[in-house]
């Protein structure tokens, strides 16, 4: 099992829009990737209009690498709206390992499927989604 590092960073989808993110400490910070700044105002918006009742995962990329992004709390943003940053704190991190980009490239179906997922003290049943886990 390899070691995610503290501190990475790379682009992740929240709905229709594309952010780019940063991890410290599973702090995740997000910032929208538009050049327009009307358009990551809007993205702001949108972000900030989303149901955080339930958990999902964000899935993203650090550099050549798929990852996944758990997010079970809500988005933090300015409360009075002078910045886009959004912050969240994750539970769980899934970052892919080997060279198998571009077999996941021409894959039919998004990567939102977990084959094993490897945890210190064993491995979670592959029938199971890793939400049991966390429970």
């Amino acid at each position: 099992m390899k070691k995610i590092e503290e501190n990475f960073c790379g682009y992740i989808r929240v709905e229709d829009d594309t952010y780019t993110y940063n991890v410290s400490d599973n702090i995740v910070t997000l910032l929208p990737a538009q050049s327009d700044v009307q358009k990551r105002y809007d993205s702001l918006y949108h972000i900030e209009s989303q149901n955080t009742k339930t958990s999902e995962y964000l899935l993203g990329e650090d550099g050549n690498t798929m990852i996944a992004i758990l997010r079970k709390g809500k988005f933090f943003t300015n409360p009075i709206g002078t910045g886009v940053a959004i912050r969240f704190a994750t539970p769980i991190i899934i970052k892919a390992s080997g060279n198998a980009q571009e077999f996941f490239n021409m894959l039919t179906e998004d990567w939102c499927k977990f084959h094993a997922i490897t945890f210190c003290g064993g491995n979670i049943n592959a029938l199971y989604t890793p939400d049991i886990a966390i429970e």
